[in-house]
């Protein structure tokens, strides 16, 4: 379901919680954004893929951290949960 190139796991701890997590500096998007110079500008658009699916399915759901500039770049990490809402 998700190629080797994206260097992230998914996991499900627990009913409705689905968490994401990059392997440190090993982002695809982060690589290559940083690479044109405009990370500091970029908003994840890897977590916005996710949302927007879910949204067209009609799934309610909560991120944590809610999706915004590169955490990879904010934080040095990447990882977090998402909520389902049934």
């Amino acid at each position: 379901m998700i190629p080797s190139f994206m260097n992230v796991t998914f996991s499900y701890p627990s009913n409705n919680i689905m968490e994401w997590k990059f392997d440190p500096e090993k982002c695809f998007a982060y690589n290559g954004i940083k690479r044109l110079g405009v990370i500091d500008k970029y908003e994840c658009g890897v977590l916005y893929r996710i949302k927007c699916w879910l949204e067209a399915l009609n799934i309610q759901s909560q991120f944590t951290p809610e999706i915004g500039l590169c955490h990879m770049n904010n934080t040095g990490t990447c990882n977090g949960k998402i909520e389902f809402v049934f």
